[in-house]
């Protein structure tokens, strides 16, 4: 099995157990943390604003998953 394959399934039994939309909350939840730690630890403004900016992206999709 690839780690893709490994992966894939992975996040297969997350979707299954908390749903798509919670999963994508996660997502935008890690994407804040790693902007918020790019800015704090590295000064990496425009990457950090890039981590933010995926972050509102990926929270922007998951209330819009079932409707």
């Amino acid at each position: 099995m690839t780690t893709k394959e490994i992966y894939s399934e992975q996040l297969e039994k997350m979707i299954d157990t908390i749903t798509l939309p919670q999963v994508l909350e996660l997502i935008a939840d890690i994407c804040e943390a790693k902007g918020q730690h790019i800015a704090e630890n590295w000064q990496d403004e425009p990457l950090a604003k890039l981590w933010f900016k995926n972050a509102a992206n990926v929270a922007k999709l998951s209330p819009k998953i079932y409707s």
